[in-house]
């Protein structure tokens, strides 16, 4: 009997070793990175390589599918392969695309937009590096979420410093500058360098705190160096660092209030303020008052009525 030769998809061959060189293209350009070896923007053009080959290869999968379906044959491992490689390709690429869609801050965020911490080294933001970098972070740019405001605490900068120094370094933080407590009435802060979870982008953060009526003020500033936004944010990198510090805190002094400062924070503790004293006000105005001027042996101006009533009172 005659035996006809089996068909053997080549595309689909050819799918899996395009996405053979894919995949090594985007975790080596993403580890690289990581490492310090290349730059945002090389890593960039790493990613970009890595998901043209990342499509092609799926494109070369599916076609390859198609012939097997069609003709029968063997091949279809090759194109699983492919198909299986090229998707991972593209997940760096996927996590830069989403990135600004999966936060809700702005490539510079800081709990007091007016009068925000300043860095203690010099950073380059992304609006400083070029004209298209400064449209871009225009363009990106949001308004800051309701919830990330500077807090009050109810004990010594001193102490909130070395706790705030501690989560950060809890979370993996490089710390690059403090200003350590020094007099009572001098801010204090630290500046810290942190990785992006996916990417491992460098992006910058630095902590204020300054003594308060109350005790400490602390406000805090993390800001982007690139225009290329990871999954995460610089929002949600403030609201869990004041979940670290809270746990320091709880671990260390136990409970500890903290209070928002908001807009009209001010307002409403003066408020409250004077609602102490106009009830201090109201306390004196309800406490007796002697109706006779008290006697004194041998002081001037003693009368007779007023030792009387002072004899009774012995009496």
């Amino acid at each position: 009997m005659k035996r006809y030769p089996v068909f053997t998809s080549n595309i689909a061959r050819l799918s899996r070793r395009v996405g053979s060189i894919a995949l090594p293209v985007a975790v080596l350009g993403v580890l690289a990175h990581r490492a310090g070896v290349l730059e945002p923007a090389q890593m960039s053009f790493s990613i970009l390589l890595s998901t043209i080959l990342g499509i092609a290869a799926l494109l070369l999968a599916v076609i390859g599918f198609l012939q097997l379906w069609n003709r029968g044959g063997t091949g279809a491992g090759h194109a699983v392969l492919g198909s299986i490689y090229g998707i991972a390709a593209l997940l760096p690429a996927a996590a830069l695309a989403m990135g600004p869609f999966l936060q809700d801050s702005a490539l510079d965020v800081s709990t007091d937009p007016d009068d925000p911490p300043a860095f203690l080294q010099g950073v380059e933001t992304p609006g400083a590096q070029n004209q298209l970098l400064r449209v871009l972070k225009v363009q990106s740019d949001v308004p800051d979420p309701a919830d990330i405001v500077s807090r009050r605490y109810r004990m010594q900068p001193a102490e909130l410093h070395f706790a705030a120094l501690k989560a950060a370094r809890r979370n993996g933080w490089r710390i690059v500058a403090e200003t350590p407590p020094d007099l009572l009435d001098d801010p204090t802060g630290f500046q810290a360098e942190v990785k992006t979870l996916v990417l491992g982008l460098s992006e910058d953060v630095v902590v204020r705190i300054r003594p308060d009526r109350l005790g400490a003020l602390f406000d805090m500033r993390s800001a982007s160096r690139s225009v290329l936004q990871d999954i995460g944010g610089n929002s949600n990198r403030i609201r869990n660092f004041y979940g670290a510090v809270d746990d320091v805190l709880l671990e260390t002094y136990g409970e500890i209030e903290s209070i928002e400062v908001l807009d009209d924070g001010v307002v409403l503790e003066d408020n409250l303020l004077e609602g102490v004293s106009d009830a201090r006000a109201d306390d004196a105005e309800k406490a007796p008052v002697p109706e006779f001027k008290p006697y004194v042996e041998g002081a001037e101006g003693g009368s007779s009525e007023n030792r009387d009533n002072a004899e009774d009172l012995e009496g």
